[in-house]
């Protein structure tokens, strides 16, 4: 069998939570796989991990060029179907679904055979409602519709947005949840530990963000922890440090670490040398992969009630949430200054993850389901 995924945004080498769950999903897959992704240019393909990726140029494109350059870019990834002959094609959904959505109906036209899986990252109505305008949020409602009702299936990352898209649209999709390569956490070594707290100056009481400030939730999340956590957290524990990785943030305070962008394979070794991670998430939809990431760390996680929306945790047990400022920033303050109890909440997340979140086990059943639900090796339904 012969799957192509294809995203409208950079996948390999992943820099991202959504790039991350695509390559990870592509890696896992069964069958001959194929990564169709915009990127900065053109590129020769490459192998990762048993998945072939082409790179078109747009990624980097403003949105009204990305606009002005879709039906060409379309015409090429339909011409690379055509020469690939999937038996599947899983578009992943953590772009606008606009652009899902006239790809769907190229695919129709030119590949008739094709069956087409719609993985949707999050439930995409819900974002643009809460940051565009009136125009851009129905069109995205028409077309989520429109891709759910005419994709020969669909997935949700949790039974929260499966039941948000029933709703919506009277489909309900099946559950491919977000996932973590715990493998990567496991080999990080004591010397690369070493090496990000000299390179990056983290300290033993450091507080770890991931996530970038240009997305509005980490943003909403970022403002917060530098504006009115950490002022409380650092009157309590001096030493306290905000560690904040995935892109630059408009702050300049003593007790901030902003190292920017780092490269994928060093995201492990850093999250191990911090001692609490923190998820203060307030809106946005889907499940966030940070949470994921924290716990495959094996340190301590604190976050709202919308950041741990999905996910398979007990408030107290594996995660603590707290909505409210002061019991936040306490929240973080007793995980950094009780080693006991913040190892216990973390060996539990790591159990989490383990049980419901490795990639491995994910894929596992993503792939018997596929089975169950009629795609064999020849792609048939």
């Amino acid at each position: 069998m012969k799957i192509v995924f294809i995203c409208f945004y950079e996948a390999y080498p992943p820099v991202s939570g959504a790039a991350s769950v695509t390559l990870n999903v592509a890696k896992y897959a069964h069958g001959e796989r194929f990564l169709i992704q915009l990127g900065t240019g053109d590129r020769p393909a490459v192998a990762k991990d048993g998945v072939k990726v082409i790179t078109l140029a747009g990624a980097a494109d403003s949105r009204l060029r990305k606009m002005a350059g879709l039906r060409s870019r379309i015409e090429r990834i339909a011409e690379m179907l055509k020469n690939i002959s999937p038996d599947v094609v899983i578009l992943e959904g953590a772009s606008w679904v606009v652009y899902h959505w006239l790809l769907l109906r190229k695919i129709r036209q030119e590949l008739p055979a094709a069956h087409v899986i719609y993985h949707s990252h999050n439930v995409e109505y819900y974002l643009r409602n809460e940051k565009h305008g009136r125009i851009v949020t129905m069109l995205t409602k028409w077309a989520e519709g429109k891709i759910l009702h005419y994709a020969d299936l669909s997935f949700a990352v949790s039974e929260v947005d499966s039941n948000q898209f029933e709703k919506l649209y009277g489909v309900r999709p099946h559950i491919l949840p977000n996932g973590v390569d715990e493998e990567m956490f496991d080999r990080v070594s004591e010397s690369e530990m070493l090496s990000a707290k000299s390179k990056y100056g983290i300290g033993d009481k450091a507080i770890l963000f991931m996530g970038s400030y240009l997305y509005k939730p980490n943003r909403e999340a970022i403002d917060f922890l530098v504006e009115s956590v950490m002022p409380e957290v650092v009157g309590r524990c001096k030493d306290a440090q905000l560690v904040v990785i995935g892109g630059d943030v408009p702050f300049s305070k003593p007790w901030l670490l902003n190292p920017g962008c780092i490269p994928h394979g060093q995201v492990p070794a850093l999250s191990k040398t911090c001692q609490v991670g923190v998820a203060p998430i307030f809106s946005g939809s889907g499940t966030r992969l940070k949470i994921l990431e924290y716990m495959a760390a094996e340190i301590p996680v604190v976050s709202t009630s919308k950041g741990a929306e999905g996910l398979n945790v007990i408030a107290g047990k594996n995660v603590l949430i707290a909505d409210e400022l002061l019991d936040f920033a306490m929240g973080v303050v007793g995980l950094l200054n009780d080693r006991g109890f913040a190892a216990t909440i973390a060996e539990k997340g790591r159990g989490i993850v383990n049980l419901h979140y490795s990639w491995g086990i994910i894929m596992e059943r993503f792939n018997r389901e596929m089975t169950a639900l009629g795609v064999g090796s020849n792609g048939t339904f």
